[in-house]
C-alpha cells in the first residue's frame, strides 16, 4: 500500500509541477548503519520496511524534477518536526 500511495503522490506532484516532501527515516540504512549518515552513506536495508523505504525514495527521485527527502530528529519530535518541515517548505517555495 505504501508504494501505491507513493506512486500516486509522485504522479500528482509531477502533474501539478509541485515539489513533494518525504520526511526521512533510517529503515533504508539497515541494521549495520554507521553512527553518522550522510548523502554518501550506502543504503543497505535489512528489513521489508527498509526495502519499501528505499523504493519510495528512488521513485520520488526518478519521478519528479525535484523532491525533498529530509531527516527529522527523533527528540523532541514535535518541535523538530515543526522546524524541519518549516525549513523544507521554505526550500520547496524557492524551487
Amino acid at each position: 500500500m505504501a508504494l501505491a500511495l507513493n506512486e500516486t503522490a509522485v504522479r500528482v506532484a509531477r502533474d501539478l509541477g509541485t515539489t513533494p516532501i518525504l520526511p526521512g527515516n533510517v529503515y533504508n540504512y539497515g541494521r549495520d548503519m554507521p553512527p553518522v549518515i550522510t548523502d554518501a552513506t550506502p543504503e543497505r536495508p535489512s528489513t521489508r520496511k527498509g526495502e519499501i523505504r528505499r523504493a519510495m525514495e528512488a521513485r520520488m527521485r526518478a519521478g519528479c524534477a525535484r523532491s525533498i527527502i529530509g531527516d527529522i530528529p527523533a527528540m523532541p519530535l514535535a518541535d523538530a518536526m515543526r522546524s524541519t518541515l518549516a525549513a523544507m517548505l521554505s526550500l520547496a517555495r524557492q524551487a
